[in-house]
This record gives structure tokens, sequence and C-alpha cells, in this order.
């Protein structure tokens, strides 16, 4: 019998799992950004203004991490602030590669 790894069980885990349009072009975007996506960034791509909710459910249905990190950054008034961007982590990205073939 042949050994499973981590791609083959992540593949068999979410071949049941129900996607709507907005939720597979939020996953493909977070899959392509090695650096992450910002808030903002995941609203226009769902299109929507409340992304989050759809991170929380990528995060429910296919067991994912996706951390969001602080980062700090200038605003167009040259004050000081910071942004959420969410990434996904390497275990995110396998589970996420199997997902999508």
């Amino acid at each position: 019998m042949k050994e499973e790894t981590p791609a083959t069980t992540a593949k068999r885990q979410t071949n049941h799992i129900k996607m709507t349009p907005r939720l597979e072009r939020l996953l493909k975007a977070l899959y392509t950004a090695p650096n992450g996506i910002t808030r903002e960034e995941a609203d226009r791509v769902t299109p929507a203004s409340n992304s989050p909710e759809y991170i929380r459910q990528l995060r429910i249905r296919l067991n994912l991490e996706i951390p969001c990190v602080l980062v700090r950054f200038i605003t167009t008034d040259w004050t000081e602030s910071s942004r959420g961007v969410y990434r996904l982590t390497d275990d995110d990205r396998q589970r996420v590669r199997a997902f999508l073939e």
C-alpha cells in the first residue's frame, strides 16, 4: 500500500469541500502572493467589504491557519500606522496546493 504524504492527505480531506467563487478567488490570491495580501486587497479580490469573514470561512473549511500579521507603514498624511497582512503558512500552502490540484 502506498504511504500518504501530507499533500495527499490534505487532498483526500478537501475533496468534498464546497467553495463559493469568492472563496476560490481569495484562496488563489493568497496562494499566489507569497508576501501575503492586505485586508484592502482581499476586499478587492472577493469583491466585498467583509473579507475577514471570508478569511474566517477559509480557515474553518480548509483547516488553515492564515495568520494576520500587523505591518507598519506611513499613510498619505505622513503618519505612522499599521495594517493587517494575511499570509499562508508553509502547512497552509501544502493544503491549498493539494486542494487546487
